[in-house]
């Protein structure tokens, strides 16, 4: 199934996080609920969602809870039936959520100085270089993520390799689980996130004797991004977009998992996230 038809089942899925409600109408919740895409679970992860509900409490005067989704496009689904108010998000999930669900982009943070992704399989492959790939499956982490799937592709395509034509792509869910994979030496190879494969390296997740870097790619053009459902008390989306980053922590170990405080985001920067989108044959109106 291609990548266009796997983003398009996701967005046709039931509503996702029936348990966490929030205000019908425009009217603005007692409680926002925050969605978060998939991620690890690791202190890092629970100090980010620990992080973010005190963040938009600050922001807001409510409370807040945090609801982690089982994919990125989960989070649009769940905003679309009123279930999650607001999202730190993927950039490329982003402009593909605004095509689909009545999702607002109100911050997102500067790209960044360096690579986005990283392509690596096990060293035993006797894969040495992107071409080798042809015929091969790539696993990646899910059909909307920036760095675990879009900007692998583009990297990949620059090479001339087209998705489903020249590999076949298996999506594993999360950086982590590419990276377990990579490491077990079981698959091909392997694209995710270039901070959380070198911090799995760190760790010693992944065993650097044992993998091989066949690319990077170049830096995202935008980076995280914080939506909201259309619907939303305009007064709370004025306050999370004045007041979030405002109250953003500078401690350098929290900035480290949760990045740069956000802004509110230039029309060329947004458009540029959307060139990369549809450079990839990814037509948004389609996935309604």
């Amino acid at each position: 199934m291609g990548l266009l038809r796997k983003v398009a089942a996701v967005v046709l899925m039931g509503a996702l996080l029936t348990a966490c409600g929030s205000g019908e109408g425009g009217a603005g919740p007692a409680k926002l609920t925050i969605g978060l895409p998939p991620g690890e679970d690791s202190p890092e992860q629970l100090l980010l969602s620990d992080t973010l509900r005190k963040l938009f409490a600050d922001a807001t005067g409510r409370e807040v809870e945090v609801k982690r989704t089982a994919d990125y496009l989960g989070v649009v689904e769940a905003m679309r039936g009123g279930h999650v108010d607001a999202a730190l998000f993927s950039p490329f999930a982003t402009v593909i959520g605004m095509e689909t669900a009545p999702i607002e982009l109100l911050l997102a943070s500067k790209g960044g100085t360096d690579p986005a992704s990283v392509i690596v399989t096990p060293k035993d492959s006797g894969i040495t270089e992107l071409a080798q790939l042809k015929g091969k499956t790539i696993t990646l982490v899910d059909p909307a993520s920036a760095t675990g799937n879009l900007m692998p592709r583009q990297k990949l395509k620059e090479a001339g390799l087209e998705v489903e034509r020249d590999y076949k792509p298996n999506y594993a869910g999360s950086h982590d689980a590419v990276g377990a994979a990579v490491n077990s030496g079981k698959i091909d190879a392997g694209a995710m996130n270039y901070i959380m494969y070198h911090t799995m390296l760190e760790k010693g997740v992944i065993d650097g004797s044992k993998v091989r870097v066949l690319a990077e790619t170049g830096p995202v053009v935008m980076g995280a991004t914080i939506v909201a459902r259309k619907e939303l008390d305009p007064a709370v989306k004025k306050a999370i977009q004045d007041k979030l980053p405002t109250v953003w922590p500078s401690d350098p170990a929290v900035l480290k998992t949760l990045g740069a405080a956000p802004a509110k985001p230039d029309a060329a920067t947004v458009a540029a996230a959307k060139k990369v989108v549809t450079d990839l044959g990814i037509k948004l109106e389609s996935i309604r």
